[in-house]
């Protein structure tokens, strides 16, 4: 007995697996044979239709998969879900402090300005707590080990954060060892209009720049190869970690914008004092 799926080329590597694991695990449980031909397409024969269309079940799932994908996870997905309501809210609270303002009532503006500010913080904090069991959920939560890192369902300041760790654990390894780091940063299928493959450029220019060698494996996954060097790692980018992160980043922006509006207030009061003087006069 034989049926044929069609499928597209992006799917092909799902049905394979990295290394076949995937077809060579189905054929074991399925008893069929399962092969990739031109189309792309996928064969399946066996010598009963019990052992065809078991194989056809799970090929169909993972065709469904991939056209559907689950990359969050139930908690990801919650998290993300609570985060986004912290997001209106903040929103709403901005639109409350604007029609304050344009009332007069500045006391009650700056009030829920403040507020929103405070919901905002929680929803980064949420945010930060998401994109951790979202990253378990798509490697360790699936049996992988250190050598891959699926950044699907991660935004790409966050992917870059754990890249960046996963990166310092794996040079860690005494020196000399080399680890071939599969990098899973999508084709960029299910992006947003306008987002397709950011994740793939941010992860090729951290490489880059860190000099580290790559080849393009498929159009949605790289191999790197680390080095060893027997550093120690640094701690593992908590929810909590990569929020106090953010947040000291905004606080040097606030403080350099700060330190530039206080220079140029200086340079405008010296130059006003300057004209007093008919430029007659040296202000120190």
């Amino acid at each position: 007995m034989e049926r044929v799926v069609q499928i597209t080329r992006v799917q092909v590597g799902h049905v394979v697996g990295r290394g076949g694991a995937t077809i060579k695990e189905l054929q074991c449980t399925t008893g069929a044979s399962v092969e990739i031909i031109d189309g792309p397409s996928v064969r399946i024969t066996g010598d009963s239709e019990e052992k065809v269309l078991a194989a056809l079940e799970r090929v169909q799932a993972i065709v469904a998969c991939q056209k559907n994908p689950e990359y969050e996870g139930p908690v990801g997905a919650k998290l993300r879900r609570e985060a986004d309501a912290l997001g209106a809210r903040r929103s709403k609270l901005f639109d409350e402090a604007t029609a304050r303002r344009n009332e007069g009532d500045a006391q009650a503006a700056h009030k829920l300005v403040e507020e929103a500010k405070e919901v905002g913080r929680q929803m980064e904090e949420k945010n930060k707590e998401a994109a951790a069991a979202i990253a378990h959920y798509n490697n360790e939560g699936k049996g992988k080990g250190d050598d891959y890192f699926d950044m699907h369902g991660l935004r790409k300041e966050e992917a870059m954060t754990m890249l960046q760790f996963r990166i310092q654990r794996l040079r860690a390894k005494p020196s000399g060892t080399v680890t071939d780091f599969e990098l899973i940063t999508g084709a960029g299928h299910h992006s947003a209009p306008g987002k397709k493959q950011l994740l793939k450029a941010a992860t090729v220019a951290y490489l880059q720049g860190e000099g580290i060698p790559f080849t393009e494996v498929s159009a949605g996954s790289l191999m790197a190869n680390i080095i060893g060097t027997g550093e120690a790692a640094v701690a593992a980018p908590t929810a909590t970690a990569m929020a106090a992160d953010a947040a000291a980043k905004k606080d040097e922006k606030k403080a350099a914008a700060s330190a530039s509006a206080s220079k140029l207030q200086q340079t405008t009061e010296k130059r006003k004092e300057k004209g007093k003087c008919g430029g007659l006069c040296t202000v120190m």
